[in-house]
């Protein structure tokens, strides 16, 4: 008998919502720019925007309270400043990124482009995009970390 809820393991697959164009990156910057925290708004990221307002805040307080006296107001709040162009570029880098994925969606492509052979083999290490090999009958196709003699001590006795 079922009460209405799903076991946690069947879990349905539900539209996070529907799909709209992303601002233009010039306009998410411009926002960012003109009223701190806006442009994460703008990207859909509200509580980032409110994260980065308080970091403004908190950061120029505590730079203010270090500082002297005989330093300028502007060099005083010079944490906040900081939080504050961090701010602009993180609203940027994310509306670069959110343009880029609606043109993959519009072309019919995944939102991130997948990994080629040849990449995934240059992050592991491997030359060339050869592909990793299984285990070797020896070891009973159980991977053994480097430099674990076991392997190459039960070929010489013959096990």
């Amino acid at each position: 008998m079922t009460n209405g809820r799903q076991h946690p393991r069947q879990r349905r697959e539900e539209p996070k919502g529907v799909l709209t164009k992303p601002r233009p990156v010039w306009f998410v910057t411009l926002m960012a720019f003109v009223l701190p925290g806006s442009g994460q708004v703008f990207n859909g990221a509200p509580a980032r925007g409110v994260i980065f307002q308080f970091g403004i805040v908190l950061g120029a307080f505590i730079s203010y309270e270090l500082t002297t006296p005989d330093i300028s107001p502007l060099g005083r709040m010079a944490g906040g400043l900081l939080v504050y162009v961090f701010s602009i570029v993180d609203a940027n880098g994310i509306a670069k990124l959110r343009v880029k994925a609606w043109e993959r969606i519009e072309a019919g492509q995944p939102p991130r482009p997948r990994k080629s052979m040849a990449t995934a083999a240059a992050v592991e290490g491997r030359p060339g995009g050869e592909r990793k090999k299984g285990g070797s009958s020896t070891s009973g196709g159980k991977r053994r970390p480097p430099g674990d003699d076991a392997a190459k001590s039960e070929d010489a006795t013959g096990a």
